[in-house]
């Protein structure tokens, strides 16, 4: 019982850290990470280079993305994240970088995973483990359907913004937006 309240106490932490950085998109944060998702593409010839914050956001905007908030983090980089964490009715499992290269024409959209969705599996894998110590087997058995349970959330919620993050590129790659 004591693992799980340190486990629990330490998900709220990781979840409110990682909720400050996520809502402020600070630079730093959205540009490093573990690396779940990556898809480079060529631009499309009628993009206006060096790309501003405003250019991005009407592309993405031009292909209903409006759920979405961009910032620029450096030079040709764009942080992309969902506007908020109950937006969509999910919590996102991924942020995005979007690169774009002017040089060789190309955008990179890449994921980066959000720390919160696996601190909140690994609380119900250990809150299982933890019961099973102690004997308790339907509490046990709950923890550990918990986990499976959100395991399958995790899968889903990444396949949805793998598409999303996907469509970033396949929009830079495609859009009529050109340099106006």
């Amino acid at each position: 019982m004591i693992l799980s309240m340190a486990i629990l106490i330490l998900f709220f932490l990781v979840l409110a850290f990682e909720e400050i950085l996520y809502v402020r998109m600070i630079p730093w944060y959205f540009k490093s990470g573990v690396r779940i998702f990556q898809r480079t593409a060529p631009l499309d010839s009628s993009l206006r280079l060096p790309m501003l914050p405003d250019d991005l956001r009407s592309v993405l905007l031009s292909v209903k993305n409006e759920s979405l908030t961009v910032r620029e983090v450096d030079s040709n980089k764009f942080a992309i994240r969902e506007k908020s964490l109950g937006g969509k009715g999910y919590t996102p499992v991924m942020r995005c970088l979007v690169t774009i290269d002017p040089l060789n024409k190309r955008a990179t959209t890449t994921g980066l995973l959000n720390l919160s969705p696996f601190v909140f599996l690994l609380f119900f894998m250990l809150a299982g483990f933890d019961e099973l110590s102690t004997g308790e087997t339907l509490m046990t058995i709950a923890s550990l359907s918990l986990f499976l349970f959100s395991l399958g959330m995790f899968y889903w919620v990444y396949s949805t913004q793998v598409k999303r993050f996907d469509s970033i590129c396949e929009d830079l790659t495609h859009t009529q937006q050109g340099g106006t």
